[in-house]
């Protein structure tokens, strides 16, 4: 009866075969296009704006060189806001970074009038022989050279 139905119970087949071939159909294309909607917004970001092929449309022709292409190319509208937004970008990190940087100049320019002495050392130099007073060995040593230069004289 079910190879060859007859009556209701065809009726019924034939729904179910077409409910199920509707649900297969729906899950195909909800798997061959399910796209999240950051995938999606980042499609969309990927793409080349209207405008832009707008512009290109009407400004190039099938004989223009490849250095109007360039051209064109470099002055769509999207580039060219682009280019002011990353200008004005970098002028504010450049204006924030001179603030940053104007007290270390003031400092080290004070510094440069007036130099410290970083590293404990005073016109003396590297070697302070003020630092081996006192270790005996040391002050013997002293002494000995000292005695040598008197009795040498």
């Amino acid at each position: 009866w079910l190879l060859h139905p007859t009556g209701n119970v065809a009726l019924v087949l034939v729904l179910l075969y077409l409910a199920m071939f509707a649900g297969l159909a729906w899950w195909v294309v909800r798997y061959t296009t399910n796209v999240t909607e950051t995938e999606r917004k980042n499609l969309d970001d990927q793409t080349v704006a209207g405008k832009d092929i707008e512009y290109l449309a009407e400004h190039l022709r099938p004989d223009s060189t490849p250095l109007h292409v360039l051209f064109y190319l470099a002055t769509t509208p999207e580039s060219l806001r682009l280019t002011h937004q990353q200008l004005v970008l970098s002028d504010e990190m450049r204006a924030s970074r001179v603030e940053f940087l104007r007290p270390k100049r003031q400092t080290t320019k004070l510094e440069t009038a007036a130099p410290t002495d970083e590293f404990g050392m005073e016109d003396g130099g590297w070697a302070e022989d003020d630092d081996d007073a006192d270790d005996p060995h040391v002050q013997a040593e002293k002494k000995a050279a000292e005695e040598k230069e008197m009795l040498a004289k």
